[in-house]
C-alpha cells in the first residue's frame, strides 16, 4: 500500500497471533519516528531512523504478536509527522484507513503487476516501439554500455546540444533509489527516485517529471547559451515532446571541461529498455514539438547515433563498438 499521513490504521482480524507490518518511508532529510499500538491503544513496538539525501532502501519491519483477539481488532501505525509510505502486511488483511471509521476490507482487489524488466547478465533486445524500428536495447540490473570517442576528444559539444531517446524504465513499484540514464563527464541525466528527473553538468537542474513505468516515451534533453544570463547555460527538458516547466532555475553556470570522452548507459539497479540513441551538437529543441515516430538518420549537427540493432553506434562519423559494463 502507499499511502500519506500521520496515522493509518488497520485491521487484525479474531484468532490473530504474529503477523508483520513492513514500512518503507518516501521521504528525505528529516528524522523519522513509527509507533505501532494495538486494539486498546497501547504502544507495542517502535522505531526511530535519520534519512540524509537518499531515500533508506531497506524496510522496517515489526514482528508483533496479536495474542489470538476473540474479536477483530483494529491496530494502528503513527508517525512523527505526514509522510509518504509504502506498507506491507505479513498476516492481515493489507488494506489501512486514517481513522478506525474509514476502514474496510474490499470484496475484491486488485493486484499491482510487478513492472517488466530485461533478465540475464548481458545486454539483450526487445521489439523497437517505432515503426520499421527493429529491435531496442534491453539492459538487465547491473548492466550498462560505454562508448569511447574514436579520437580522444570530449563526446560533446558544451555550448549547446541535445541528447535524446526512447526509454522505458523498469522500476518496480517500491524502488527508491536513483537511475541514470546517460552520463558523459560531468553530465548526469538520472531519474531521482520516484520523485523527479534532473540534469546536471556540474551545477543542475531539477524537475518534478517522473518517467513512467513499463512504457516507451521520447525523452530529451538540451542545452544552449543562455538568453537571460550571460555566460549561462540553459537547459531543458522534454517528455514526449512536452517540454517540462518547472520554478527551478534552468539557467546553470558549468565550469568548462565538463564533457567527457565516453558516454555511458549505466549498469545499475533497475533495468532499463533503450533505443534511437541521438546525441546532436545543436539544440534541436526550444519549445514542445512533435514527439519522434520513425528511426533518426544522421545529419550534419548528428554527434553520436545508435539504432540498438547491433553492437555498435555511429560517432562522429566513426563506427564505434559498444562495450558492456
Amino acid at each position: 500500500a502507499w499511502v500519506y499521513g500521520t496515522t493509518q490504521h488497520f485491521i487484525v482480524p479474531a484468532g490473530t497471533a504474529d503477523f508483520a507490518v513492513d514500512v518503507k518511508a518516501i521521504m528525505l532529510r528529516r528524522e523519522i519516528a513509527v509507533t505501532v499500538r494495538n486494539g486498546a491503544g497501547e504502544e507495542v513496538a517502535s522505531a526511530e531512523w535519520s534519512v540524509g539525501s537518499e531515500c533508506r532502501h531497506d524496510w522496517e519491519r515489526f514482528e508483533l504478536d496479536a495474542g489470538k483477539p476473540a474479536e477483530d481488532e483494529v491496530w494502528s501505525l503513527s508517525f512523527l509527522a505526514p509522510m509518504a509510505t509504502f506498507l506491507r502486511f505479513d498476516g492481515v488483511p493489507p488494506f489501512v484507513g486514517p481513522t478506525p471509521e474509514a476502514l474496510f476490507v474490499p470484496d475484491r482487489t486488485v493486484e499491482m503487476a510487478p513492472v517488466p524488466e530485461p533478465e540475464g547478465d548481458t545486454p539483450g533486445h526487445v521489439e523497437s516501439p517505432l515503426a520499421g524500428g527493429g529491435r531496442a536495447l534491453a539492459l538487465p540490473p547491473d548492466v550498462g554500455l560505454a562508448l569511447a570517442s574514436p579520437d580522444g576528444t570530449p563526446l560533446l559539444n558544451e555550448a549547446e546540444g541535445t541528447v535524446e531517446m526512447w526509454v522505458r524504465d523498469a522500476r518496480q513499484h517500491t524502488d527508491l533509489r536513483n537511475r541514470s540514464l546517460i552520463r558523459c563527464g560531468e553530465l548526469n541525466i538520472y531519474r531521482r527516485i520516484n520523485l523527479g528527473t534532473y540534469i546536471y553538468m556540474g551545477p543542475g537542474h531539477q524537475t518534478g517529471m517522473v518517467l513512467p513505468q513499463g512504457r516507451w516515451v521520447h525523452f530529451a534533453a538540451t542545452w544552449r547559451p543562455s538568453e537571460k544570463s550571460e555566460g549561462a547555460t540553459e537547459v531543458a527538458l522534454y517528455i514526449d515532446g512536452v517540454r517540462v516547466e518547472t520554478t527551478y532555475n534552468r539557467h546553470l553556470k558549468p565550469e568548462a571541461g565538463w564533457s567527457g570522452e565516453e558516454l555511458l548507459i549505466p549498469g545499475e539497479h533497475a533495468g532499463l529498455y533503450v533505443d534511437e540513441l541521438r546525441v546532436s551538437d545543436v539544440a534541436r529543441y526550444r519549445e514542445s514539438f512533435g514527439r519522434p515516430e520513425a528511426p533518426f538518420e544522421p545529419d550534419e549537427h548528428t554527434v553520436i547515433l545508435s539504432h540498438f540493432e547491433d553492437g555498435t553506434a555511429l560517432v562522429q562519423g566513426t563506427e564505434v563498438e559498444w562495450e558492456a559494463r
